[in-house]
């Protein structure tokens, strides 16, 4: 034993340790050297959640419809209650999204009812006689 080792031990009471040799706690790494190491993996995770969540709000937004008066619009302005309570009532109801599809749907049933909403105007005068005749049989 050296007059050093000697020296060390009596001013901290615990025996000198080599220079080269790690302490105890170089093991255990504090919180902060650990969040620095694993930095990248930690901002990694943190953009898949973030990916994740906004992929499962998107994927729900879309699934409604959220156009005015829309019949498969469960929002305060569109018209899904009204075309349920219909359908409760009787009523078969459909939807249609084209003067294609709603002529072909009027064909299909001579005694249907037409609800029309065109509010921009897409439709001209000619359209609009053309609908009213189909409606009318």
């Amino acid at each position: 034993m050296s007059r050093t080792e000697t020296l060390a031990e009596a001013r901290t009471g615990e025996p000198a340790t080599e220079p080269n040799k790690p302490q105890h706690r170089d093991r255990h790494p504090r919180a902060g050297q650990w969040f620095r190491r694993n930095a990248l993996w930690i901002i990694l995770a943190l953009l898949f959640a973030g990916l994740v969540t906004y992929l499962v709000v998107d994927r729900q937004a879309a699934a409604q419809d959220s156009r005015r008066l829309s019949a498969n619009n469960p929002g305060p302005g569109g018209a899904m209650a009204v075309a349920e309570i219909l359908s409760q009532h009787g009523v078969d109801v459909t939807s249609t999204d084209t003067l294609e599809e709603t002529t072909a749907a009027l064909e299909r049933d001579p005694d249907a009812s037409l609800l029309l909403y065109d509010p921009r105007g897409f439709l001209d005068g000619e359209q609009l006689s053309g609908l009213r005749d189909s409606a009318t049989g």
